[in-house]
């Protein structure tokens, strides 16, 4: 077992805590979905909904890198294009 699962799983009782277990283990897919679930619950505290709402929104792209990725990839199709039209 790896040194940081222990101290992982040691302090992940409280949902907060189990977003930010799920983040260090490297597994942003659960912890995105356990984020939501915090969130969505009403018996969730202010500090867990602001920690969960802090996680989702480091797992979030940065808007303009994903405008940058979506601009290089219409100037590929663009040039790939041209490149079978001539």
């Amino acid at each position: 077992m790896a040194r940081n699962e222990g101290r992982g799983k040691a302090r992940a009782h409280r949902p907060a805590d189990r977003v930010e277990a799920l983040l260090e283990a490297g597994h942003h897919a659960a912890a995105r979905a356990e984020a939501r679930r915090v969130l969505a619950d009403g018996a969730s505290t202010d500090e867990a909904r602001a920690r969960a709402d802090a996680a989702l929104r480091s797992l979030a792209p940065e808007r303009a890198a994903a405008a940058l990725g979506a601009v290089c990839v219409l100037a590929a199709i663009t040039v790939g294009a041209w490149l079978l039209a001539h």
